[in-house]
């Protein structure tokens, strides 16, 4: 069977391919942020966090969201089926 994109947006420029990543580093970072000032915020309240564990579940929580990132943006623009060199290399960058 073979992998139908959503949108036709495929990482055919070096730019193009900066903006799908510049997106997936985004969602990375916003939603990673986003979870540790609610850790902050939830331990004002009621647990208290050390130090390793906060650093602990952030990490694990940037892995788990940059993997859901990637796999939506595999299926919404086919992203990650180029990431191979290829044999004759392009000879302009854009």
């Amino acid at each position: 069977m073979r992998f139908h994109r959503i949108f036709n947006f495929r990482e055919k420029t070096i730019f193009r391919t900066f903006l799908i990543s510049a997106l997936l580093i985004g969602i990375t970072t916003a939603l990673t942020i986003e979870f540790r000032r609610w850790m902050e915020r939830r331990e004002a309240r009621h647990y208290i966090y050390t130090e390793p564990e906060k650093m602990f579940l952030t990490i694990l929580t940037s892995v788990f969201v940059t993997f859901t990132s990637l796999t939506i943006i595999r299926f919404l623009f086919g992203y990650g089926t180029s990431m191979l060199a290829s044999k004759k290399p392009r000879k302009s960058f854009w």
